[in-house]
């Protein structure tokens, strides 16, 4: 059955207006425009956003890396030790680990916003179909990632630290927020990457020391 924009309620409360006052920003690289039209469709498996959400303000403050596949609306939302390109890639590595010998099967296109933490993922062009950008200014352009971080928001609000929280609080909201379907092997997202329950945890950790 095909979902049609009036279908989803978060969707249309979308202001969806671009600000062409405002079109001055860099651009990290190819456009969102280039995208190939299977990605929103979501019939193919394999097309990710990402986004990273901010808890408290501060150079050393530890940030969380949102993923989310839009077909089976699977997320991986990994906690980074500071909001920076650097932290961001260890952490998109990690999540790559269990299926380098698949990525190009398992993460077929990345897009992102153009907000300097992403500036490094043009490296992973070599390992995926294709590395997009939303227009400046359009998060809409990434709803899906969008929809996942106001539920993250529920446990973590603006302004507060992430110090106190480890990846595995992290792994555990999710499950909070009725997903947790996500665990288990019939779940479209594991059959897609024959895996049962999935754990990046330990990659994560592996990538910040």
């Amino acid at each position: 059955m095909r979902i049609k924009n009036i279908d989803l309620p978060e969707k249309v409360n979308r202001n969806t207006k671009q600000r062409h006052s405002r079109e001055n920003k860099h651009k990290l690289g190819d456009s969102i425009e280039e995208r190939p039209d299977i990605v929103d469709t979501r019939e193919e498996f394999g097309h990710w956003e990402y986004d990273s959400v901010i808890g408290k303000n501060g150079e050393d403050e530890p940030a969380i890396v949102t993923m989310v596949e839009r077909k089976t609306r699977k997320c991986l939302w990994l906690k980074v030790y500071n909001h920076t390109a650097d932290a961001l890639m260890k952490a998109v590595e990690a999540a790559f680990e269990p299926y380098i010998s698949r990525i190009d099967q398992i993460f077929k296109t990345i897009t992102a916003d153009n907000g300097s933490e992403f500036v490094r993922l043009n490296e992973l062009k070599s390992e995926v179909s294709g590395v997009y950008f939303t227009h400046p200014y359009s998060s809409f352009e990434k709803g899906t990632n969008e929809c996942h971080n106001k539920m993250l928001r529920r446990f973590i609000p603006k302004g507060k630290s992430m110090v106190n929280y480890s990846q595995e609080d992290i792994d555990y909201f999710p499950l909070l927020c009725n997903y947790g379907r996500w665990d288990k092997p019939t779940h479209p997202f594991n059959i897609f990457c024959s895996y049962g329950s999935l754990d990046f945890t330990q990659n994560l950790k592996k990538s910040q020391k």
